[in-house]
């Protein structure tokens, strides 16, 4: 876990055998913890970790509230299901994430398409004659939900 400065509270699981400076609270898993939730577990606490840090210009949290820090811990399998849980949820949320970029990138394309089919003057809308406003225009477009003609009015 990260001790000092912006990174307070930051913390990964190291696979590799290391060596790391006063920086990091090397925390190392007793029988009975399981590793990633543990992982969870600290991650969670981040806020709280960050709200101890103390200092100057570079705020740290002390070794000493890090390891007196209080913190549920379930039986091993309970921890397992758990972190099973929290996984499935992150992948989720991945899906998720991935939709909204796609959505934002498939809008883009069409207020590009509009914009294009109507500066083109393709024939697609029909303007109004008194005051040269744009009543509906079709757009044949592709986007990622297999749409092909959009009205937009």
């Amino acid at each position: 876990m990260a001790m000092y400065g912006a990174t307070i509270g930051k913390v990964a699981i190291l696979e590799v055998e290391a060596t790391t400076n006063q920086a990091v609270c090397a925390c190392t898993c007793f029988l009975g913890i399981y590793n990633c939730y543990l992982f969870y577990l600290l991650k969670a606490y981040r806020r709280n970790f960050s709200n101890q840090g103390a200092g100057g210009a570079q705020p740290n949290i002390s070794r000493h509230k890090i390891i007196h820090t209080v913190a549920p811990l379930p039986p091993y399998e309970e921890q397992q299901r758990i972190v099973a849980k929290v996984d499935q949820l992150m992948a989720l949320c991945d899906e998720l994430e991935a939709g909204l970029v796609q959505a934002q990138t498939d809008g883009g394309k069409l207020i590009e398409a509009v914009v294009h089919h109507v500066l083109a003057g393709c024939g697609a809308g029909e303007w109004d004659n008194s005051g040269g406003k744009l009543i509906s225009v079709v757009v044949p477009v592709e986007c990622h939900h297999g749409c092909k003609n959009i009205k937009i009015k």
